[in-house]
């Protein structure tokens, strides 16, 4: 009975205080808790997943943020408010991804806004709250139909090859020469052609390289674009460059024959080109010297002769394609000779200082030898500047003997004539007349 009586008289009496007792320990309870773990906010940046929205686009149209960013890799920065130990726990463990699932799906088609549902994990679904209205977020997003373009390939080529090489622009093939770019109609028009650039450095041979291509637009700003939105239809290109060898060679023409009778070759051959630069690989040219012409013959050339030889077409029959003009705006060579017929003219030669050979030394102190006449003519066959250059040059001769001296001076004498080039040939010369004095009588 005592301790039933003392029981009840516990719960009965003094009432009051005791609730007032229980409520201040709560109390001091929730403080203490509140002061070592408190509630706290923080700000995490999650990934959104992208559902429902292929359901809701045809095939023809994109969707894409207002403020430019890829909806295929959006994140999201959510508030999450929670216990501190909590947030600690998250952010240490990095479970906001999996604390919090965030959605994005169609919410308002005509007024372009997308609605963000954010779920939480069950295992902490009464341990934290997401501050906002219906645990919903929304955003600005633009709707807009799918394009194709083709658009050009260009290349560059930067640097130099070794030197005494050459590479040719026309022989530079690149592949693909065009490219297909799809993705948001807006997106694709500003693309204008695609660029690839090669850098040479002293090379010699061919060279074949696969390179990234750049995009641009009209304007030349390289545009910057993520591949989940736009599609190329190849985003690396070939590049094959030909490299050959550069060789300046000389070019000659042979003369052969002799020119036609009475006719004088002029030894004036004329090249319109004496050196040409060619191309091709190191083994094709390192036995060419020198680019012969077709040879040519003087035996029926009579006055001035032109011609021209086809550079390409002797290369092309003597090497294939193998071999090559480097400047193409050459092609033909033109060459000039000619041959001038000899004349025959008559010159008038004096004989005031003819010469008398064959005497002795001092025959001159006992004899007066002259000619009878002043002068005399001399047929010359021979070009007219040949001639001419004789006449200037000429000399005349007689020669005696001492026999004439005893005997006396009798009919004519041939006269010798010096001094005509080889070209000129001496076709008639006429005999001299002398006369002779005695100029002491012991001559007499």
């Amino acid at each position: 009975m005592k301790i039933k009586e003392r029981l009840r008289r516990f719960f009965t009496e003094n009432l009051s205080l005791k609730l007032g007792a229980v409520v201040l320990a709560f109390i001091f309870w929730i403080t203490f808790i509140t002061i070592e773990d408190p509630v706290s906010t923080d700000s995490y940046r999650i990934g959104v997943q992208v559902e429902h929205l292929q359901e809701y686009l045809d095939k023809e149209n994109y969707i894409e943020l207002k403020n430019g960013n890829d909806i295929s890799k959006l994140t999201l920065s959510v508030t999450i408010r929670a216990r501190l130990s909590v947030l600690k726990e998250i952010k240490e463990k990095d479970l906001a991804a999996s604390v919090i699932k965030a959605t994005v799906d169609v919410y308002d088609e005509d007024g372009g806004i997308l609605k963000v549902r954010y779920d939480i994990d069950k295992s902490y679904a009464d341990k934290i709250e997401i501050p906002s209205i219906l645990n919903t977020s929304y955003l600005e997003v633009i709707k807009e139909g799918k394009a194709t373009k083709t658009i050009p390939l260009y290349k560059t080529v930067n640097g130099e090859v070794a030197e005494g090489y050459i590479y040719l622009e026309k022989e530079i093939d690149i592949s693909p020469e065009y490219i297909d770019i799809s993705g948001p109609e807006s997106k694709v028009n500003e693309f204008s052609h695609g660029q690839m650039n090669l850098i040479l450095d002293g090379e010699k041979d061919i060279v074949y390289k696969k390179l990234e291509i750049s995009f641009y637009k009209q304007d030349g700003t390289k545009i910057e674009f993520s591949r989940d939105l736009i599609n190329t239809s190849v985003s690396v290109a070939s590049i094959n460059v030909p490299i050959y060898r550069l060789k300046t060679v000389p070019v000659r023409m042979r003369v052969t024959g002799t020119a036609p009778d009475n006719y004088v070759y002029m030894n004036d051959l004329t090249l319109s080109l004496t050196e040409v630069a060619i191309y091709g690989k190191d083994a094709e040219l390192e036995g060419i010297d020198a680019i012969d012409l077709p040879e040519l013959s003087l035996n029926e050339i009579r006055g001035t002769y032109t011609g021209t030889v086809s550079l390409t077409q002797l290369l092309t029959e003597k090497y294939g394609d193998q071999v090559k003009l480097y400047d193409e705006t050459i092609d033909n060579i033109d060459f000039t000779l000619s041959t001038q017929e000899k004349e025959q003219q008559r010159i008038t030669v004096s004989l005031k200082d003819l010469e008398i050979t064959g005497l002795p030394a001092d025959w001159d102190k006992q004899w007066k030898i002259e000619p009878r006449e002043s002068e005399v003519e001399i047929l010359l066959n021979g070009l007219k500047e040949d001639i001419e250059e004789a006449q200037k040059n000429i000399k005349v001769s007689v020669a005696l003997t001492e026999s004439d001296l005893r005997e006396g001076i009798h009919g004519g004498y041939t006269l010798v004539v010096q001094g005509v080039p080889s070209e000129v040939s001496i076709q008639e010369v006429p005999l001299i007349y002398l006369t002779m004095e005695a100029l002491t009588e012991t001559a007499g």
